[in-house]
């Protein structure tokens, strides 16, 4: 008898979790980035669902889908494009706050020390006094502010 209810139990649990993304809002915005294994998958996806909906527009141009059942058919499969196209746009807005955030704490780390962030001089460049672009050794002029070497 306490197998049974522990097996029910377990039962609607998992259909509890197959069933509440279905009715649960809109779930596309993320606090961090997307992993790579996430994107590639949603691309994927993405790829898959566009596929589906051209097939689509073909069988209905060939006759095979009422317009009733097309209509149907392609409001959903745009709606579930759009919902992966702006998931994976919001998580590319995740990787612009994680190095906006981390710029930030390296200045205020090293505030007053501007050498750190300057870009080492290869050998057989000058750098310019005024604005500090790297320039060829045999440059004559800046080729970022036009300052005489």
């Amino acid at each position: 008898m306490s197998l049974t209810i522990i097996a029910a139990g377990l039962a609607a649990a998992g259909f509890y979790r197959m069933l509440a993304p279905l009715a649960a809002p809109d779930m596309t915005t993320f606090s961090e980035p997307l992993s790579e294994r996430a994107r590639r998958a949603l691309e994927r996806e993405k790829m898959l669902v566009l596929r589906s909906i051209k097939e689509l527009e073909f069988d209905r141009a060939m006759g095979k889908l009422s317009p009733k059942d097309f209509d149907e058919m392609s409001v959903r499969l745009r709606a579930r494009a759009l919902a992966l196209m702006k998931q994976l746009d919001e998580g590319d807005a995740g990787y612009r706050e994680v190095i906006e955030r981390e710029l930030r704490a390296r200045l205020a780390a090293g505030k007053g020390d501007t050498q750190r962030f300057q870009p080492a001089e290869k050998p057989g460049t000058v750098q310019c006094p005024h604005c500090a672009t790297t320039n060829d050794q045999d440059a004559a002029f800046c080729k970022r502010c036009g300052v005489k070497l």
